[in-house]
């Protein structure tokens, strides 16, 4: 007989329809039934059993995108195969700018709207949960990594759950174009992957495109064939489009792999689109909406003001291999990117400081550091020395 958790502690919501503050790193989310679990299915494992990991079968991500401000919502369906309890870890990546505006745990068809304790209270009340075998989530947000929000969740055996977790964001124009990012991050390979962008706005698009999947951290512009999504992009109007991706298990092992992550952990990149709208000559656009205003302005027959800048480079021993690569393309990025009217210069450093010369790709003046490196040959002698050093 298919058991039906009770209700929740505190707050319980059936409807999809949540708005809660951005989580922040004092407080903790914390959902919980109340009910514990029969003894048939807390057995304890024994030390030589491995749990099965729970298996995400169906992964579905849609952005709504409206006069450039964006909402998405992200549906994560995982069952646990496991005999016994198991807890999973449920984490998704945001954009810079955008801001939590909900999450809702789904068990058994019903749904439970995480509601907020102090981190103590909120931890203690999630441990004991899941000590007496119920199903619980603890969801805490980071102060060092503000990006990343993570669910720890308890299922119960054969037991499915759905995570719903939606967040906002006001897109930025950067060189002449939108750019919406959807990190992906499931962990492992997904069935069933599911990502689509609908695009409305009130003025018509000038252009949509989707650029080659990324890691991140690129540098380069150069882009990778193998990770093109071939996503579908169907205009509707000439203001609106609907942006569709649906890579199958391969294709997400297969992007796994160019971009240098294990293929077993599946697809763990950014996928963008991409996309303007026409101008309005005369004077920018201005939008209303609920006693709020926001002008979009950006004039096209400006031209850029010239500007001096001073790059400063590290080249030292801590630089070598792939960080040294790194930092040549993205002075070769920036160098291609000035105008003609622009000066710069650079400057490096390593144990010495040197300021070049760019005319004559000479070094022009090289400062020594104060402290050279030495080694210490014992310890009478490395407590002399210290002993004579001020350090400020």
């Amino acid at each position: 007989m298919k058991r039906v958790l009770p209700g929740i502690l505190a707050l319980l919501i059936v409807q999809s329809a949540y708005c809660f503050p951005q989580v922040t790193d004092t407080s903790s989310l914390v959902v919980s039934s109340t009910e514990p679990a029969n003894n048939n299915g807390g057995e304890i494992k024994g030390k030589e059993e491995k749990p099965v990991v729970p298996k995400i079968y169906e992964m579905n991500i849609n952005t709504n995108v409206s006069n450039r401000y964006a909402k998405t919502q992200i549906a994560s369906k995982v069952k646990n195969l496991d005999k016994s309890p198991n807890e999973v870890e449920f984490s998704v990546v945001t954009p810079d700018r955008a801001f939590i505006s909900g999450f809702v745990m789904e068990i058994d068809g019903k749904s439970y709207k995480a509601y907020v304790q102090e981190k103590q209270e909120a931890k203690k009340t999630y441990d004991e949960a899941v000590a007496s075998g119920r199903a619980a989530a603890h969801v805490q947000g980071s102060a060092r990594d503000s990006n990343r929000f993570t669910v720890s969740v308890n299922v119960e055996p054969q037991s499915k759950a759905v995570f719903y977790l939606q967040y906002e964001e006001l897109l930025q124009r950067q060189n002449g174009k939108y750019e919406i990012v959807i990190n992906i991050h499931p962990g492992q390979p997904v069935k069933n992957m599911n990502v689509e962008v609908h695009i409305d706005e009130s003025r018509p698009l000038k252009f949509v495109e989707t650029p080659a999947l990324r890691s991140g951290n690129e540098i380069s512009t150069k882009e990778n064939e193998n990770l093109l999504p071939n996503a579908k992009i169907d205009p509707v109007n000439e203001t609106s489009a609907v942006v569709s991706f649906q890579p199958d298990v391969e294709k997400q092992k297969e992007y796994a792999k160019e971009l240098g992550t294990e293929k077993d952990n599946g697809l763990a990149g950014q996928f963008i689109v991409q996309y303007d709208v026409e101008r309005d000559p005369s004077g920018g656009e201005v939008l209303v909406d609920g006693g709020h205003f926001v002008h979009f302005f950006a004039p096209s027959e400006v031209k850029p003001l010239p500007k001096m800048v001073i790059f400063v480079l590290d080249t030292s021993g801590s630089m070598s291999g792939i960080r040294i690569e790194q930092l040549k393309q993205a002075m070769n990025r920036i160098l291609s990117e000035l105008h003609e009217n622009d000066v710069f210069s650079i400057i490096d450093f390593n144990d010495n400081a040197k300021v070049w010369n760019v005319d004559k790709v000479a070094v022009q003046h090289e400062t020594a550091s104060e402290y050279q490196p030495f080694w210490y040959r014992n310890e009478d002698e490395s407590k002399q020395i210290f002993k004579n050093r001020t350090v400020s």
